[in-house]
Formats: structure tokens, sequence, C-alpha cells
């Protein structure tokens, strides 16, 4: 009897055996698809990210692009204006510049400056006027101080 019980246990043993191996197999084939499913189910994700960086890079891009085109509007602008106002005239001599410069051109001319000055001096000191020859404007120039 002994044999026997040993002989079914064995028999029993090595079904039991068998349906585990079968199981773990089983077992693995589905944690090897479900790693399939999960590491898609990744990649999607992955994916769908990577598009809508792709989209926002993209609208950012469009934006810049509008900003760049509204720059070179306005520098075609401020050139076309640049360009269309008339060339400034050079500032006039004043008019006191232009009495020096007539006064040292005619004491270049005449007298030496040393007399001229000293004519100039002694006319004044009889009536208060410059004398008739040495008299090129009748404006007397003074310079007045604003504070």
């Amino acid at each position: 009897m002994d044999e026997k019980n040993y002989e079914e246990e064995h028999t029993h043993t090595e079904q039991k055996d068998e349906s585990i191996s079968e199981s773990i197999n089983n077992l693995k084939q589905d944690v090897d698809s479900i790693k399939e499913e999960v590491g898609e189910m990744q990649i999607q994700k992955l994916l769908t990210k990577m598009f809508q960086m792709m989209d926002q890079i993209d609208d950012q891009l469009k934006k810049l692009e509008e900003e760049i085109n509204l720059q070179k509007e306005n520098r075609q602008k401020t050139e076309e204006t640049a360009n269309s106002t008339p060339n400034q005239p050079k500032p006039r001599m004043s008019e006191y510049k232009m009495l020096q410069n007539m006064l040292q051109s005619s004491g270049s001319t005449g007298t030496p400056s040393n007399q001229r000055n000293s004519n100039l001096t002694r006319n004044r000191a009889n009536n208060g006027a410059p004398s008739a020859p040495n008299m090129l404007n009748k404006n007397i120039i003074t310079r007045k101080s604003t504070r």
C-alpha cells in the first residue's frame, strides 16, 4: 500500500507541478502583454506631449514673426519719414558774428587795430558815437544776459 500511495501522491504532485507550471507560463504571457500595452501607452503619452510642445513652439514662432514684421514696418516708416524730410539748413550766423566779421575785415584794409580802437575811443568821448568813416552799422550791439 505504501507503494500505491506513493505512486498516487507522485502523480498527483506531478499534475500539480504541471498545473502550476502552466499557470506560471500563462502569467508570464499576461505580464508580457501588459508590459507591451504599458509601453505603448507611455509612447502615446510621450507623443501627445511632444505634439503639444511642437504646437506651442509653432504658436510662439508665429508671434515672433508678427513682431518682426511690425518692427520692419516701423523701421520702413521711420526711414521714409527721414528721407522725406528736407535737409535742414545750416544754422545761420548771428548778426553779432556777422558784424564782428565785417569789423575785422574792414579793420584789416584800413588802419591798424590799435589806431582804430583809439579813434573810436576818441570819437565816442567827443559825442558818444563813432565817427562817420569808421561807422559800418548804425546799430549799437549790446549783449543782454538772461538769468
